[in-house]
């Protein structure tokens, strides 16, 4: 527990809040066989012409498969939170996540091909607050909202098939591009949340307040 003197009744909390960030983001790790994700991604339904025949995309079963990083992605907010409690947050860059889905492509509702696509996804961000509370002489932390800021971007879409032509997994490789939504960022940005959960309960917010 913190040594010392203690903040009177409506004093400002006097936190070492780039430290406390820093230590939140040092103490998540993205063991995905200790911790795999189970954060479900709505599916979709689309069709393109190829060949001169159409073809109908069904897209399902989306999970976001792993995050593989986070850094900062803003400055540090200090202030009054709701009620007696304090606010700490940040906004956080997901630097990368793999999102997996189910597909299956039909020509006149006979499947021509089914398979797993993988996609990357790059600068997701995420806004968190964290309320601090002073109970006596001691201090707890517990982890708000974490909000979806910007949805980044995707790079790769692996598509698995045994035959499928190269114009066809083109157009379902951009078919992916342009279903990409805040939805799917809020996924991935859900996905962050379990972990920054962890990391605010396990550190003591004590050793960043100030004397």
């Amino acid at each position: 527990m913190r040594q010392g003197p203690h903040p009177e009744p409506g004093d400002e909390l006097s936190l070492d809040g780039e430290g406390y960030l820093d230590a939140i983001l040092g103490h998540i790790r993205f063991d995905n066989d200790d911790s795999p994700l189970d954060i479900n991604i709505p599916g979709y339904e689309d069709s393109f012409v190829s060949h001169e025949r159409v073809h109908e995309l069904q897209v399902g079963g989306g999970k976001v498969r792993s995050i593989e990083g986070v850094r900062r992605g803003g400055d540090v907010e200090i202030g009054e939170g709701d009620g007696e409690a304090s606010f700490f947050g940040s906004n956080l860059r997901i630097s990368g996540a793999v999102l997996s889905y189910n597909y299956r492509v039909n020509i006149e509702r006979d499947t021509i091909e089914e398979g797993e696509l993988l996609v990357h996804v790059d600068g997701v961000e995420a806004a968190f607050g964290v309320s601090i509370l002073q109970h006596g002489r001691d201090y707890t932390a517990i982890l708000g909202d974490v909000k979806t800021t910007a949805i980044g971007t995707i790079g790769d879409v692996e598509v698995s098939h045994n035959h499928l032509d190269d114009a066809v997994v083109t157009m379902i490789e951009n078919s992916v591009q342009n279903h990409y939504d805040l939805d799917v960022a809020a996924a991935v940005a859900e996905g962050l949340t379990g972990f920054l959960d962890s990391a605010v309960k396990d550190i003591d917010v004590e050793d960043f307040i100030r004397e």
